[in-house]
């Protein structure tokens, strides 16, 4: 695949490259949040590169279980003080976050 050099049937992988093919990236960039330095979530592993995701959970970081979404528990109390105050910036390992209140949520009973 380019990641290697392939000798009498054996292959070299660049550093950053492993597996028989010399396919399986081994950097973890694509393996969690910009905001969050847990891998998948602390869902599943990481593996070439991709989460590989835990029975019960899916998307791209693991963030999803079922009917709890991993993103909206991550960012809702800064959602709620936003509702609740003039603060709409705030900051979560190094990363602004800003908050934009469009309007009232209604909710069916």
């Amino acid at each position: 695949m380019g990641e290697s050099t392939c000798f009498e049937g054996k292959c070299l992988c660049k550093s950053e490259y492993t597996g028989k093919d010399c396919s399986c990236s081994t950097s973890t960039s694509n393996c969690h949040l910009p905001d969050s330095p847990e891998m998948c979530n602390s869902n599943g592993k990481c593996h070439c590169n991709k989460c590989e995701c835990n029975q019960g959970y899916s998307d791209k970081f693991c963030e999803v279980n079922g009917s709890n979404n991993t993103i909206c528990e991550i960012y809702k109390p800064y959602v709620e003080e936003a509702a609740t105050s003039e603060k709409y910036k705030f900051q979560r390992n190094g990363v602004d976050i800003y908050v934009d209140v469009v309007g009232d949520a209604t909710q069916d009973g």
